[in-house]
């Protein structure tokens, strides 16, 4: 009865140790692959017990993904309390604010973000993709803020900076000024999927089916779990039979 007792409170043990070592990269690989179930439990968790606040701004990120635009709002606020000096969860409040026709909170939320963090490219890389992910996005007030991430990050050393760059130009079927950020995205960061499936995505575009169809099945092999490759495969299958 005892050895029995003990072997549950081990199993119990390894199960909230590897609840515990979930991080906040498993959560951006999460909403990387559109896991957003997944990353919601691993954020609240996080939020729960690492008052981060780039544990906040994760869970706000993750919200906004999901249209739950009032819960982002709480995240993020939740961030300015646990961290006043930490810029993103301001980037997130503006974020929010464009997401409500705020346009002046936006503004007021996206320049105090500047003040604290305009040294940090990621302050301008996440003020530019709130411009380009809204329903209607803003490309003209997104680009400074993505040039300028793009400057600070002088290493060229996050591959965030030129999916980003590469989205910006997608999202206005410029497929061709798309492709050069998405494949150098795949040099800077090989492990990164979605600039693959972006790439397969502007050959669909460019009925280039075979080089699509290649690009995307590249992306299934290097994890079978990758939601949207799957999703671009079954599209450019599609588009490719008519």
């Amino acid at each position: 009865m005892i050895k029995k007792a003990m072997t549950l409170g081990l199993g119990l043990v390894l199960v909230g140790s590897a609840a515990f070592s979930q991080s906040l990269e498993d959560a951006k690989k999460a909403i990387d692959a559109e896991q957003y179930q997944k990353a919601t439990s691993i954020l609240k968790t996080l939020t729960a017990t690492q008052k981060k606040p780039e544990n906040f701004f994760g869970l706000g990120t993750v919200y906004l993904k999901t249209d739950n635009v009032d819960s982002a709002k709480v995240a993020f606020t939740n961030g300015t309390i646990a961290n006043p000096k930490y810029a993103l969860n301001f980037v997130g409040l503006g974020q929010v604010d464009l997401e409500t026709n705020n346009a002046a909170g936006a503004t007021a939320n996206f320049e105090k973000a500047v003040a604290l963090g305009g040294k940090d490219y990621k302050t301008y890389l996440e003020i530019g993709r709130a411009y380009i992910e809204q329903e209607k996005p803003n490309f003209a007030a997104a680009l400074p803020f993505l040039t300028k991430a793009d400057e600070l990050d002088a290493k060229d050393a996050d591959a965030e900076v030129f999916i980003a760059l590469g989205d910006y130009y997608a999202l206005q079927k410029q497929n061709s000024q798309a492709l050069a950020p998405y494949l150098r995205a795949m040099t800077v960061n090989a492990s990164y999927l979605r600039p693959l499936v972006q790439t397969g995505r502007m050959y669909t575009r460019a009925y280039n089916f075979s080089d699509a169809e290649a690009k995307l099945k590249e992306a299934i092999a290097a994890d079978p779990n990758y939601g949207p490759a799957y999703r671009e495969l079954a599209e450019t299958q599609m588009e490719w039979s008519r």
